[in-house]
């Protein structure tokens, strides 16, 4: 029996169980135990309801989570110290070799985890055709693919100034409202808004933690 089956059996036994003790509790408080000891107990069912619910989500499940890695394996039910055939979730950083895990074994030809580190997460294709869909349409599922600008222009009213010498004109460059550099018709100056600029092309966000299900 895999190991997956054996932790299911044990939770669902000890839910089953605590089931049971809670009825008897909320039937009988007063005389099998007291207040306090009912709400542990009613607690305790709680987390492994939600244990259980956690362990239902299949092998390659991703989830993001403000818990650092630590803390979250704790709430997970998982070792404190990473094991690819017993820990249920590993932090998506592309480090841990999860060749045993039950995630390693169903891909057959992958040794980590993703390294979804600063990245974000892009549905694939599967056949779509219209203009939402991924240029890249060849991509497999933990493709790398880099940031890039769509092609584009921008309009300026620049314009070029000549002076006319008889039967010759001399070109003396360019001006603009705008901002441009006589000579050059560089835009220094944007008008409007202000623009963000930075070393890389991106949306607002909020870091997390990636995690991903591998048992």
């Amino acid at each position: 029996m895999a190991k997956q089956d054996k932790s299911t059996i044990l939770i669902a036994t000890i839910s089953a169980i605590s089931a049971v003790v809670i009825a008897v509790i909320t039937t009988y408080g007063t005389i099998a135990v007291s207040a306090p000891e009912a709400r542990k107990v009613k607690k305790e069912l709680e987390q492994i309801s939600d244990l259980q619910k956690i362990a239902n989500l299949p092998i390659g499940t991703i989830m993001p989570s403000m818990l650092h890695p630590g803390v979250f394996a704790k709430t997970v039910g998982d070792p404190s110290v990473f094991d690819p055939e017993t820990s249920k979730w590993v932090l998506a950083d592309g480090q841990k070799d999860i060749t045993n895990s039950q995630y390693g074994k169903l891909l057959g030809n992958t040794r980590f985890t993703p390294d979804l580190r600063g990245m974000f997460l892009r549905g694939l294709n599967e056949g779509r055709k219209d203009d939402k869909r991924d240029p890249d349409d060849q991509r497999k599922p933990g493709d790398y693919q880099g940031d890039a600008l769509q092609r584009h222009r921008h309009d300026t009213d620049a314009f070029k100034l000549d002076r006319h010498i008889g039967q010759d004109t001399k070109e003396l460059g360019y001006t603009s409202r705008g901002g441009a550099d006589a000579g050059k018709a560089n835009v220094t100056t944007v008008t409007g808004e202000r623009v963000n600029v930075a070393d890389e092309t991106r949306p607002k966000n909020v870091a997390v933690y990636y995690y991903i299900k591998i048992n």
